[in-house]
């Protein structure tokens, strides 16, 4: 969920016209072994969130919880924003599909009244099971966009939530997402 610090930001912006462009799991994904190697030593320090290792989004505000980690780009002056936030290793369910359903409930579906069943695609990827899906959302009557990624596998279950009104933000989430690693000892 985001951060109540970060609502009142979204509050006050403008309705806007900005268009949305969706992308598949399999584009979000599919240089994700390149950038697994690739992210940690061009872009920045490799940090460590339990399980997870993970290159901060470059020019984003960190703010870290005990369940979460959320990355903040907010520009006043353009009227745009992007949220993207790890979440902590949970136990997994044991099915790709029964993860991200229920943190799409959890993460999207209940803070932010988005469909209940959205379109989502599933790659394998070094092991793991990843499920992307996205929608439209309103915030204080603000149109934006969500990606939800769930990592599943190894007894775990990994997500990666992204909240923008902007295409500019893609490259930053996309990238923050294809560069995770997650240790793949059995929780």
């Amino acid at each position: 969920m985001l951060p109540a610090s970060y609502a009142g930001i979204v509050k006050d912006l403008d309705p806007l016209k900005v268009r949305m462009k969706c992308f598949s799991a399999k584009q979000i994904i599919s240089l994700a072994g390149l950038f697994v190697f690739l992210i940690p030593s061009a872009v920045g320090q490799t940090e460590r969130f339990g399980p997870v290792k993970y290159v901060a989004p470059k020019g984003f505000v960190k703010r870290a919880k005990d369940q979460s980690v959320t990355f903040s780009s907010v520009d006043r002056r353009t009227r745009r924003f992007c949220f993207i936030t790890l979440y902590a290793a949970s136990a997994g369910a044991g099915s790709a599909r029964k993860d991200f359903a229920k943190e799409w409930n959890e993460r999207v579906v209940k803070p932010w009244e988005a469909a209940e069943d959205p379109e989502t695609q599933t790659e394998p990827l070094s092991g793991w099971l990843v499920t992307t899906g996205d929608s439209e959302i309103y915030l204080s009557g603000n149109k934006a966009f969500v990606s939800l990624t769930v990592f599943t596998g190894y007894g775990k279950s990994v997500s990666v939530l992204g909240i923008y009104n902007d295409n500019v933000y893609l490259a930053p989430l996309q990238a923050f997402t294809e560069g995770i690693q997650i240790d793949k000892t059995p929780k």
